[in-house]
């Protein structure tokens, strides 16, 4: 009897062990992530308004069809990054991205903004090279641990009319390289 407990016991034990195994592993057993993705679709730099998202063709996996979105990626070693984006959309969110996904920084409408969104991204070192004038701005100042990585902005549309001036607004996105030390 104690030998079919102890079984069983070390049997449960290993299926979990095996479990959380997979788990951690999969992510750096997929083959195609939204990294490569917008690696491949998108230049340095250069906003893009992605096509609109269908069940099997987004590189963002399952996204609302209503959403209208722009995206870049950058590279921190070409020089901090600014991002400017249209804010009179009535709902859209900006989020900065590392290369495997995860979000470093989001904002979204509801922030309180005059005027249109800038976001400046630098790493640590262009960070501590990084004057400041005293003249007041509105531009938001985030450091990333990561020098590449990508920027989302969307937008949803409440009606599928809105679409099309959601996507004249997109194309507005623009993600460019400041010299190092401004």
């Amino acid at each position: 009897m104690i030998y079919a407990v102890a079984g069983l016991l070390g049997s449960i034990v290993l299926a979990g062990l095996v479990h959380i195994l997979t788990i951690l592993a999969v992510p750096h057993l997929a083959d195609d992530t939204i990294w490569d993705d917008l690696q491949q679709e998108l230049a340095d730099t250069t906003a893009l308004v992605l096509p609109r998202p269908t069940p099997n063709s987004s590189a963002l996996g399952t996204v609302d069809p209503a959403m209208v979105m722009a995206a870049c990626r950058f590279d921190l070693g070409a020089g901090p990054l600014l991002v400017s984006a249209p804010t009179n959309a009535p709902q859209w969110m900006l989020t900065v991205h590392a290369p495997g996904g995860g979000v470093i920084y989001g904002v979204t409408s509801e922030t309180e903004l005059l005027g249109g969104l800038e976001i400046e991204i630098r790493t640590e070192a262009q960070e501590r090279g990084l004057i400041i004038s005293d003249a007041p701005d509105q531009r938001v100042r985030i450091r990333s641990d990561w020098s590449e990585g990508f920027v989302l902005f969307r937008m949803l549309a409440a009606h599928p009319d809105e679409r099309a001036g959601l996507e004249r607004l997109a194309q507005r996105v623009r993600c460019r390289n400041l010299p190092d030390r401004l």
